[in-house]
């Protein structure tokens, strides 16, 4: 590949643009779970179910890659979305409650969770059942390549390209991370604790009478 921008056959750059964009695709999808079915997706970086995870699905597109100067580059979009329950809502609530009081506490729960929601950054939409909200973001990452024979070095072209996913995430993991603490705990499943400041897990109701009933 070129290391001079003032090389005059630098009109071929176009083939070798073309040669460094699909060894960058192949760093992707070598790295791809599978998981995310979606067209702009060339590696998934969550696994199963990981739309319902705290953090949502999480996938790198591959835009271009570009010679500028010296070096090469590889310009990426990152894709994150995540479902949150409306509806279907489980309720930390017991079995024996009425059919009545169970639609006012999930509506209850529907208005509060619609507020949570609203103040996640990014796009969104309700479905009718749930809400699904999504965002992207755009890196560029410097192509590490062999000095034998001007290849792709994969293994370092992929660390580069992970350690900007990350760094691209992480204000969006942290937002969404905290609203599902939070709609948790409007469900009944977690709760703030003001002495360890941190959010903990709440026992299902209905096995917490179970072994109240067994100790009576």
């Amino acid at each position: 590949m070129n290391e001079d921008h003032l090389d005059p056959d630098r009109h071929l750059w176009g083939a070798e643009d073309d040669d460094c964009y699909s060894e960058v695709m192949e760093i992707l999808e070598e790295h791809d779970s599978g998981r995310w079915d979606y067209d702009k997706i060339h590696c998934c970086i969550t696994w199963k179910d990981g739309d319902l995870e705290p953090c949502g699905q999480q996938g790198i597109e591959l835009l271009g890659t570009t010679y500028s100067r010296t070096e090469y580059t590889a310009k990426l979009c990152i894709h994150v979305g995540k479902t949150i329950a409306g509806t279907d809502v489980c309720l930390n609530l017991t079995d024996d409650i009425s059919d009545e009081d169970y639609e006012q506490a999930r509506d209850e729960y529907l208005e509060q969770a619609q507020e949570v929601v609203c103040s996640i950054p990014g796009d969104g939409y309700w479905s009718g059942d749930d809400w699904y909200i999504c965002d992207h973001f755009y890196i560029t990452v410097p192509i590490t390549l062999n000095p034998e024979d001007d290849s792709v070095d994969k293994e370092a072209t992929w660390e580069s390209i992970y350690d900007a996913y990350e760094e691209a995430v992480k204000d969006w993991d942290r937002e969404v991370s905290t609203a599902d603490a939070i709609l948790d705990c409007l469900a009944g499943w977690r709760r703030w604790n003001p002495e360890t400041k941190e959010y903990e897990r709440v026992p299902d109701v209905n096995l917490a009478k179970e072994d109240n009933d067994v100790s009576t």
